[in-house]
């Protein structure tokens, strides 16, 4: 301890801030300050993704963010001997002029392995869509840090792939993982990988698996009714029960929010379990796990995620195998429908044209939120004049009858409808939603579902554009174990706003997405 602060005082008498002794990376020096005064407040330290270093030979803890100096990336840190004042400390890293990763430099998490700190770290480059990089630190947290990949290497994860916080996980026979978000940005509904790395952590070792995707967990909500986050996986696992216990961010119905997944094999494969109550939900998050120097077990993240944010951290206990709640608000339990078990056990929407796709009925394959593309329903004659439709054609109303497996009450269906690439903007113009909790058989016909008791929950009427986007509230309060979704009438952009119009051409289901939850 003594040591190390004969160093730092002796870097500060040296004046050496940011001076290279030489030309090389090995000869670089930073500046660390040895303020005496633990002086700031961690409710007052504006640092988003924060992740604690437990530092158990000098009894103390770091924290160290990211930041940007000269317009260059850079890691700046933090010295506290309680959790609740801090004093700095200095740079650990710069990035040099010409290092590929000049944008997103963001949340940085600190891992010890095999002797040495490593610094996993999200950035990206002019040309470079982001992803995860790793920097290599000495055998001390404040050590130097150097980028493990050669220069005209950036990130570690695959480079078709817009990802995000990626983090170490060693598993029991010792080989290293890398977990990673891939971004909603650019798969829509967000989704949690993991890469075996090599045994140096210098590359990857194997191709990436996919663990599992947002909305498959029970709380996530999605802001515009399509897209679903996945931020910050972080694992911890539970000696006690074996459990693995994946924490990690994503929108709720309070805000942005920490939910828990757990692997009861211990196994990174899974399968992964998701907690259907977030452990916090009020508008904070980005978490991360670590044992104080008492042994007592904390939680880290930010909060609120906008407008202020500031370091939090919070004891945490696991219990049968998870963590417990410690959100002291009230949670509001309305959340995504899980998808999983529906399926499609009715409809009469008329056949799709081989050329195009698969029928709506395959499309869902037990997955109510899988995006449709288009599909021609009823094909019109185009080299007609006036064009025409088949004189066999099928008119609405066209019905879909979903089975969710058990009663669920409904409060919101978002639905997405989308037309072809062309000029023509045939579409849906209006729907209906229906629920029932009539006994249908397995694969019922029309005379069954039309015998139904059906309850009217809502109804939707579509703008007129390429894409029609319709989120309907359901006031009442009902609930049922099927959904009927009716397409009662057409839009033809030829025809008057208003008009009977009772046949499409090339049109199809985007999205259908139904929020609420479960009864019984």
């Amino acid at each position: 301890m003594k040591k190390r602060l004969f160093y730092i005082i002796l870097t500060v008498f040296l004046s050496l801030p940011l001076v290279a002794c030489s030309d090389s990376d090995a000869g670089k020096t930073y500046q660390m300050q040895d303020i005496t005064e633990y002086n700031i407040n961690t409710s007052d330290m504006g640092v988003r993704d924060p992740f604690i270093i437990v530092d158990r030979e000098e009894e103390c803890y770091y924290l160290i963010r990211s930041t940007w100096a000269d317009g260059r990336g850079a890691l700046y840190a933090y010295k506290s001997l309680n959790l609740k004042k801090w004093k700095d400390v200095g740079y650990v890293f710069q990035a040099e002029p010409d290092y590929l990763g000049t944008k997103d430099y963001w949340a940085p998490d600190y891992y010890e392995y095999k002797g040495n700190w490593y610094c996993f770290i999200t950035v990206g480059g002019a040309d470079i869509i982001r992803g995860t990089t790793i920097l290599k630190g000495g055998s001390h947290p404040l050590d130097t840090y150097k980028p493990i990949l050669p220069n005209d290497q950036l990130n570690i994860t695959p480079i078709e792939m817009m990802s995000l916080d990626g983090s170490l996980y060693v598993d029991e026979q010792g080989v290293p993982y890398m977990l990673f978000c891939r971004e909603w940005l650019q798969v829509q509904d967000g989704e949690m990988w993991a890469m075996q790395l090599k045994d140096d952590l210098s590359g990857a070792a194997d191709e990436p698996f996919l663990l599992f995707s947002a909305s498959q967990a029970p709380w996530t909500v999605s802001g515009d009714g399509f897209n679903y986050v996945t931020d910050a996986p972080f694992i911890w696992k539970d000696e006690e029960s074996g459990n693995l216990i994946m924490i990690w961010s994503s929108q709720s119905t309070g805000g942005y929010a920490i939910g828990q997944s757990i692997s009861k094999s211990g196994k990174l494969e899974g399968p992964w379990e998701h907690d259907p109550i977030p452990i916090f939900s009020s508008d904070g998050g980005h978490a991360m796990i670590f044992e104080d120097l008492e042994d007592n077990l904390k939680m880290a993240y930010h909060a609120p995620n906008s407008n202020g944010e500031r370091v939090q951290i919070s004891d945490v206990k696991i219990t049968d195998g998870k963590f417990e709640r410690f959100d002291p608000s009230e949670y509001n339990p309305v959340h995504n429908i899980s998808a999983r078990p529906f399926e499609v056990v009715y409809q009469n929407i008329p056949a799709v044209d081989a050329g195009w796709t698969q029928p709506v009925s395959s499309m869902f394959d037990g997955d109510v939120n899988t995006g449709w593309t288009s599909y021609f329903w009823e094909p019109l004659d185009w080299d007609a004049s006036p064009r025409a439709y088949p004189t066999d054609a099928i008119y609405p109303p066209y019905i879909l009858v979903i089975d969710m497996k058990r009663k669920y009450m409904i409060e919101q269906v978002n639905t997405m409808v989308r037309t072809s690439d062309d000029v023509w903007d045939d579409k849906i113009r209006d729907l209906e939603y229906w629920v029932s909790n009539s006994a249908l058989p397995e694969n019922p016909n029309e005379s069954e579902v039309n015998a139904a008791e059906w309850t009217q929950i809502g109804a939707a009427h579509f703008p007129v554009w390429y894409r029609g986007f319709q989120t309907t509230e359901i006031t009442e309060e009902n609930s049922g174990r099927y959904l009927k979704v009716v397409i009662t009438d057409l839009h033809v952009p030829e025809n008057n706003e208003g008009a009977n119009n009772t046949l499409m051409g090339l049109v199809g289901f985007k999205e259908l997405n139904i929020r609420g939850y479960a009864v019984n």
